[in-house]
C-alpha cells in the first residue's frame, strides 16, 4: 500500500557566473533568488564598484555605487583581485580555483551574463566539461566592432566551439538574436531577452500619463551621459552643431553627465558653439540620474564600436526623453523603431548625427510621453523558462 503524500519536489541549483555585481544584473539576480524553482547562488569574480571605490579608467576616477547591489540574493565572492585582473593570463590563471568553488556548491545548471573577459570564459569551459549545462546570456553582437576577416573567421570558429558547449541562449535582443542564428544555434535553444532598468534605483515614467508640449520658444535640451571616451565619440556632437545653421543652434541647450578623457575637449568646443546654454554636471551616481533625465528632452548615445546594447537609451525612453542614437548602438533595433523614441544616424559621421538633429528640431515641441520599456520581472520570468532536466546537452 503507497500511502500518505508524495515526496517534495526537489528544487533545482542554478549557479549564476558573472564579472562583478553589474547594475542591470542585480534585478535579475534578486529575482531568481524568489523563484520557486530554483535555489539561486550568485558567483562573483570580485566585487568593483561594491567594496570601497573602485578605479574606472574610462571615467577617469574612483567611485562606489550609491546603491545596494549585494542585498536581496546569496552570493560569494571568487577572487580577492580587481576587475582588471580577470582579464588575460590572470584571468586564466585564477579560473580552477574559481571553478572547483562552483563544483563544489553542486549547481544543476550555470547562467552566465558574458563569455568574456578570459576568467568567465576559463571558468564556464571548465564547467561545461565537468557536464554542467551552460545558460549563456550575453552581450553578442556582429556589428559593434569592426573586424578584419582574418579576425572575424577566427572569432567565428571560436565561438562556435564555445557555444556548442551550452544548452540555452538569451540573446539580447534581435541583433544578438541573429549573431545566434548567423552561427548556427537552433532556434528552439533561443529565448530572447531584453536589458532592463533596476526601477528601484531608477523608477520608470508612466506611459499613461504624459506632459504637455511646452510652449514653442522653449529651448530643445540635448544631453549625454556616459563616458567620454574614444569608443563613445562624444566629439561627434560640436562636429555636428557646427554643421547646424546657427539660427537652429539657438533652439538648442546641452547638459551632460559623465566624465573621461575627453571631457574638457568636447566642453570647450561645446561652450563655445551653445554660449551660456551648456551645463557639465560631472560623474552621477545612479540616485541622481532620474532627475537628470527628467530635465532633458533628448539623449545622444554616438558611439562608434562597443554598444552592444546601449542601456542608456532604456534609462532616457522610460523617463520620457527621445534619443539619438548611431548605428552602432544595437539597442536601436527593438527600443528606437519610431520618431516618438528618436532618431538613428550614421556612427562616426557628424553630417548625418546634423541631420538627425534637424528631424528632432522639426518635430520640437512635443508632449513629454515616457516609453514602456523592458521591466527587471520580464527578465526573470524569460530565464526561469529553462528546465534543467527538459533540455540535455545542446550542440551547435
Amino acid at each position: 500500500m503507497n500511502g500518505g503524500s508524495p515526496a517534495p519536489q526537489v528544487r533545482r541549483r542554478l549557479a549564476v557566473l558573472a564579472t562583478h555585481p553589474v547594475q542591470y544584473f542585480v534585478p535579475v539576480f534578486r529575482g531568481l533568488a524568489q523563484a520557486p524553482e530554483w535555489e539561486t547562488q550568485v558567483f562573483l569574480g570580485c566585487l568593483h564598484g561594491v567594496q570601497g571605490a573602485s578605479y574606472d579608467p574610462d571615467f577617469d576616477l574612483s567611485f562606489a555605487w550609491d546603491c545596494d547591489l549585494l542585498g536581496g540574493y546569496g552570493h560569494c565572492r571568487l577572487t580577492d583581485g580587481r576587475l582588471a585582473e580577470l582579464s588575460g593570463l590572470r584571468g586564466l590563471m585564477a579560473a580552477p580555483k574559481a571553478a572547483a568553488t562552483i563544483l563544489r556548491w553542486r549547481p544543476d545548471a550555470v547562467l552566465i551574463f558574458a563569455y568574456s573577459p578570459a576568467f568567465i570564459t576559463a571558468v564556464s569551459a571548465l564547467l561545461a566539461l565537468r557536464g554542467l549545462p551552460i545558460l549563456l546570456r550575453a552581450d553578442t553582437s556582429d556589428e559593434a566592432y569592426s573586424r578584419g576577416r582574418l579576425k572575424a573567421w577566427l572569432r567565428d570558429r571560436l565561438l562556435r566551439l564555445y557555444y556548442s558547449r551550452c544548452a540555452r541562449f538569451y540573446p539580447i535582443g534581435s541583433e544578438s538574436y541573429r549573431h545566434y542564428r548567423r552561427l548556427g544555434v537552433a532556434p528552439e535553444r533561443l529565448e530572447t531577452v531584453l536589458y532592463a532598468v533596476d526601477t528601484s534605483v531608477i523608477p520608470a515614467d508612466d506611459p499613461e500619463r504624459p506632459r504637455p508640449a511646452p510652449a514653442p520658444d522653449t529651448p530643445l535640451t540635448l544631453a549625454y551621459a556616459g563616458k567620454f571616451t574614444s569608443v563613445k565619440d562624444p566629439l561627434a556632437m560640436p562636429a555636428a552643431l557646427r554643421l547646424l545653421d546657427p539660427v537652429l543652434r539657438r533652439r538648442l541647450r546641452f547638459e551632460a553627465a559623465g566624465d573621461g578623457p575627453l571631457l574638457l575637449a568636447c566642453r570647450q568646443e561645446l561652450e563655445a558653439l551653445l554660449p551660456g546654454r551648456c551645463r557639465f554636471h560631472g560623474f552621477l551616481n545612479q540616485s541622481q540620474l532620474p532627475a537628470f533625465y527628467r530635465s532633458v528632452d533628448v539623449l545622444l548615445l554616438p558611439s562608434v564600436q562597443g554598444e552592444v546594447w546601449g542601456l542608456v537609451v532604456n534609462e532616457a525612453l522610460g523617463l520620457g526623453a527621445r534619443v539619438l542614437v548611431s548605428d552602432r548602438v544595437s539597442c536601436r533595433h527593438d527600443l528606437v523603431q519610431d520618431p516618438e523614441a528618436g532618431w538613428v544616424f550614421r556612427a562616426g559621421d557628424p553630417a548625418s548625427l546634423a541631420t538627425a538633429l534637424e528631424r528632432a528640431l522639426a518635430a520640437w515641441p512635443w508632449p513629454r510621453r515616457a516609453r514602456a520599456v523592458p521591466q527587471p520581472q520580464d527578465l526573470v520570468e524569460d530565464v526561469r523558462r529553462y528546465r534543467p532536466v527538459e533540455i540535455g546537452r545542446a550542440h551547435v
